[in-house]
């Protein structure tokens, strides 16, 4: 008989055994040897078995792998003596007969037969139930999903029409249930919000374990967005609540303005609206969602400023590649990176922006025209000479600005001290952050102390020097410790202007921040020019035991602030006088909790 008809006849005896409720017990073999295995606990057959044949002396012969049926055959053994050894995934291996090793096997004689039952080492249940409503209403498409009780994860499924799950083939032990599903909580069975509260359930061996659960009290709310100026509601307006729900609440609103949120659960809320084109982003806080009750709020949309610029040269041609900068009251004349650039027709709009005062700083980022300061008629290089532009809810600000041809500004920085040239110093046109922000279209100083500035309007610039080492003091052109008492550098169309400046030592004040309670890395120590709000030196250095250095300070009166606990930025009460080259010893200390904090320093600017 060949090899397919044999484990055909053991199909076929295996089939008709079990129809019958019989033991399953293998055909006789004619060469070799096949068999059953089967599961010890239910006697359903095992697919996948490995079964081994070796020689009573130790000598591997063959193997055979169980089929559906659980049926194996190992043909073309020499008649004779053997030793049989099965294995099988999730069941313990085994010797004929029910062996634990070679030594203690039973002999099987080949051509014969030889079925063994295995036992199991991993035992399977089911997990089923149903997610209702305290209405007693079923939640469809829930996602659920089964964890072990040490909180690693085992499957996922979601609820039917109907609200009910199942989850076949689970291990026996023991598991928590989560549940998630649009506009509920995320909770756990039963009725707990964490997987520590959460009730563990055992899922026993060859049995379907229920755990039903229903939702945690809900409500439904409804948002409007109007026109804060007009009251007319607002369609296209997304609203978003994200407070720890399995699935954020997010809708846009229609015509009608309105979105309406169903089975919410009970809490208080935080709304945030993505405004359409045209108005600021909105939120409303403290939305109160009660049980079985419809809550309605109402966010009121501010209608966006706009500033939009058009950049022509001096002929009036459109100007592509010039970017503008707003500087806003409170940043006090530092150019930050956040700009837009113009496209060929030299326009720059400016969308949604707060309302607030802002001076303009406008350049081109390859230096063919000049940088300025919009000034009421024409550039400046002047901060304090520059136009204001105030936005309000609604406005749009029509900016007009005419480059002008482009010069620089170059020279030598050397130092005090040694009188060498000094490297690393990137001199600006505008005032320097604590922080580091590199300067535009700034050349900084290598090894020969020579820098540039490139790309400036014809005009009266004043040149900041911050040597960041902290080596050297923080000077402006003609070695003022402040913009205002600084030289004025003129630049004229296609020519390089002449600003050396020669860096004294460095001044320092240190101490310790007596009272701090916020980690060593998030304590902030800053000074600025009594006079201008500049910043007058890096930001400070905070070491262990919250003791701080400021340093790289000219010979000025500075006001010192600091922040040094959750309650934020407080200021030293008097302007404290730093001195080049020398170093005074100040302790600064946390105010009560009492004291309300002052407001915070930081470069702010002369009107």
């Amino acid at each position: 008989m060949t090899t397919g008809g044999r484990r055909l006849a053991v199909s076929v005896l295996v089939l008709v055994i079990g129809l019958l409720g019989l033991p399953a017990v293998a055909a006789a073999q004619a060469e070799g040897i096949g068999g059953v295995i089967t599961n010890v606990r239910d006697g359903l057959p095992i697919s996948g078995a490995e079964v081994t044949a070796y020689t009573p002396a130790g000598e591997w012969m063959g193997y055979g792998y169980t089929d559906s049926t659980g049926a194996y055959d190992i043909p073309w053994l020499e008649p004779g003596d053997y030793k049989l050894h099965v294995t099988a995934y999730e069941f313990l291996e085994q010797w004929a007969f029910g062996r634990p090793d070679f030594a203690s096997a039973d002999v099987v004689t080949a051509p014969g037969t030889a079925s063994m039952a295995l036992t199991p080492t991993v035992e399977y249940g089911a997990v089923a139930g149903r997610l209702t409503t305290e209405a007693g209403h079923p939640v469809a498409s829930s996602a659920v999903t089964l964890y072990t009780a040490g909180e690693n994860w085992v499957e996922s499924t979601a609820t039917d029409a109907d609200g009910r799950y199942r989850f076949d083939r689970v291990r026996a032990g023991d598991y928590k249930l989560r549940f998630a599903s649009y506009g509920h909580s995320t909770q756990w069975a039963h009725d707990a919000t964490t997987f520590g509260e959460a009730a563990t359930f055992t899922v026993a061996a060859n049995a379907v374990t229920t755990v039903d659960e229903t939702t945690l009290p809900s409500g439904d709310v409804r948002i409007s967005v109007v026109d804060g100026m007009s009251g007319a509601p607002v369609a296209n307006a997304c609203v978003n609540a994200d407070m720890g729900l399995s699935f954020p609440l997010f809708a846009c609103t229609g015509a009608d303005g309105t979105v309406t949120h169903r089975n919410v659960l009970t809490g208080t809320y935080r709304f945030t609206v993505s405004p359409p084109t045209g108005y600021l982003y909105g939120s409303m806080d403290n939305v109160v969602v009660t049980a079985g009750a419809l809550t309605e709020a109402t966010v009121e949309l501010t209608p966006e400023s706009v500033i939009d610029v058009v950049i022509r040269d001096r002929a009036g041609t459109p100007v592509a590649g010039a970017c503008v900068v707003p500087v806003s009251e409170a940043s006090g004349g530092i150019v930050e990176h956040t700009y837009r650039c113009s496209g060929a027709d030299g326009r720059v709009r400016f969308v949604q922006w707060p309302q607030d005062r802002y001076r303009l700083f406008v350049y081109t980022q390859d230096g063919s025209l000049g940088a300025q300061w919009v000034g009421p008629d024409g550039g400046t290089g002047n901060l304090e000479h520059a136009a204001w532009v105030e936005t309000a809810p609604g406005v749009v600000n029509d900016v007009a600005v005419r480059l002008d041809p482009a010069g620089s500004i170059g020279g030598l920085v050397t130092s005090a001290v040694t009188g060498q040239p000094v490297s690393g110093v990137c001199p600006s046109v505008t005032p320097v952050a604590a922080w580091y922000l590199e300067p535009i279209n700034t050349l900084c100083t290598g090894a020969d102390g020579r820098y540039t500035i490139r790309g400036l309007g014809p005009y009266n610039w004043r040149v900041q020097f911050p040597d960041r080492s902290g080596a050297h003091a923080w000077v402006w052109s003609g070695g003022a410790a402040h913009r205002l008492a600084a030289d004025a550098v003129r630049v004229t169309r296609a020519g390089t202007a002449t600003a050396d400046a020669v860096l004294p030592a460095a001044g320092t004040v240190a101490g310790q921040v007596v009272g701090a309670t916020l980690p060593v890395q998030y304590i902030t120590v800053t000074a600025v020019n009594e006079r201008t709000g500049d910043y007058a030196g890096p930001l400070g250095l905070v070491r262990s035991g919250a003791r701080y250095e400021l340093t790289a300070l000219a010979t000025q009166r500075v006001r010192i602030a600091y922040a040094a606990t959750p309650a934020g930025f407080v200021e030293y009460p008097e302007p404290v006088r730093a001195v080049a080259g020398t170093t005074r010893t100040l302790d600064l200390h946390v105010p009560s909790a009492a004291a309300a904090p002052a407001t915070p320093i930081g470069a702010r600017q002369p009107v």
